[in-house]
């Protein structure tokens, strides 16, 4: 019986955002929500436009809602944001 291969999943950069930052960016946000304009300084501190953050914002979350790859997507993003979250944290403690 052959060995089952794990499942590769090829993970896409939207807008120009790759999903660690976008994973990033949300946990910064989510110390501002509901302020979008706060999350628009915190997007473009990142060197990206209210366009490209409306749009990576807008690809991420179907792309994270796609019932083919949202499983996996939602692992990684939520690895990489509560490792963002963890990060933030650590530096707000020092």
């Amino acid at each position: 019986m052959p060995n089952p291969r794990p499942q590769t999943i090829v993970v896409p950069i939207i807008a120009g955002v790759p999903l660690e930052l976008y994973a990033e960016l949300a946990a910064r946000m989510h110390a501002v929500l509901p302020d979008e304009d706060a999350c628009l300084v915190i997007a473009s501190e990142a060197g990206l436009t209210a366009e490209q953050w409306a749009e990576a914002q807008e690809g991420w979350n179907e792309a994270l809602r796609d019932p083919l790859l949202g499983g996996a997507l939602s692992a990684l993003y939520l690895k990489a944001y509560r490792a963002a979250l963890e990060e933030l944290e650590a530096h707000a403690a020092q």
